[in-house]
């Protein structure tokens, strides 16, 4: 390095006199020569160490690549038909999605690089860490399911919350649904002569035999079928507002709602029975989703009756 950092010392110095002669300005003083070589030197030096610096990047950067792809191919993420791979997706399809996969990770948990061994720290994730993350996301087909598993690890592991912003959620949903699992009326009341005035106002009085045989074949035949509604949601900047539902008879249902770290909570109490919705948001895919479960308190004079199940909505 010491010739040639000679040589640009040499060249700096006839240039710089080249140029002074032609503007008619005097030559050099050996103070401003040692200036001259001076800069050329802290120049040549700086250049040098980056190209080290930049060297053993490219040489960390291939170590790490060769890992991550050692453990693609010992776990099979390579192979045709496995980890949800379409038949047709050709290996440089795969590696590609691979690559993004494990890129997306790095971005989403603020780390920088892929590291050796396991678990992870401020810096790094481990290449043991990412084989369990990936599988875990190549095995679940349904996206929004696929992103809700994602956002709750990275939620209990790193302590970081995927969600969309609040106001995204706000307005008329496009699609959303209930399922009743699960319900419990109680025992069977006893049959009893009822006035005409009980005759007309039966309600859901579950301490009605009638009433209670009727709305228990109901739920019978509804249970484990789709239930379509409406849903709207209205939430401020803190999250707060109000959930909507309307039932295929009409009837609408507002709702005391809150939206907090990804998730959606919304209850209210009415006669002495309640209903409470709770469901994790997902933008999977670019569309927003919801998915959780709901309770409903039906108010009775000797049991708590009640029915639970799932629901889900997308935006």
């Amino acid at each position: 390095m010491g010739g040639a950092a000679r040589q640009l010392e040499i060249e700096a110095i006839a240039a710089q006199e080249k140029v002074r002669k032609e503007a008619g300005m005097p030559a050099l003083t050996d103070q401003e020569k040692e200036k001259l070589r001076t800069m050329v030197h802290k120049d040549l030096k700086n250049q040098f160490e980056q190209r080290v610096k930049t060297d053993a990047e490219i040489e960390k950067k291939k170590v790490e690549f060769d890992m991550i792809m050692e453990m693609y191919k010992s776990s099979g993420f390579l192979e045709k038909g496995r980890w949800g791979w379409e038949k047709g997706y050709e290996l440089e399809q795969r590696l590609d999605i691979l690559t993004h996969f494990k890129d997306k990770l790095l971005k989403d948990t603020g780390r920088a690089f892929i590291k050796n061994g396991t678990g992870h720290n401020k810096e790094g994730i481990s290449v043991d860490e990412l084989k369990m993350i990936a599988m875990n996301w190549f095995s679940i087909t349904d996206p929004a399911e696929r992103q809700r598993k994602y956002a709750e690890y990275l939620k209990k592991e790193f302590g970081i919350v995927l969600a969309p912003k609040a106001e995204l959620l706000n307005g008329q949903w496009s699609s959303a649904s209930i399922i009743i699992e699960e319900f419990d009326l109680g025992p069977a009341p006893a049959a009893k002569e009822k006035t005409s005035d009980e005759k007309e106002g039966i309600g859901c009085d579950l301490t009605d035999l009638d009433v209670y045989n009727m709305m228990k074949a109901q739920l019978e035949k509804q249970k484990g079928n789709s239930l379509p509604v409406k849903m709207g949601l209205l939430l401020n900047s803190d999250g707060a507002g109000t959930l909507n539902i309307t039932g295929e008879d009409g009837e609408k249902t507002n709702l005391a709602a809150s939206y907090k770290e990804g998730n959606v909570t919304a209850s209210m109490t009415q006669g002495g029975g309640s209903i409470s919705f709770s469901g994790m948001v997902s933008d999977a895919g670019g569309g927003i989703s919801i998915k959780g479960t709901f309770r409903y308190e039906i108010p009775t004079e000797s049991y708590n009756a009640w029915i639970k199940g799932t629901w889900t909505a997308k935006k």
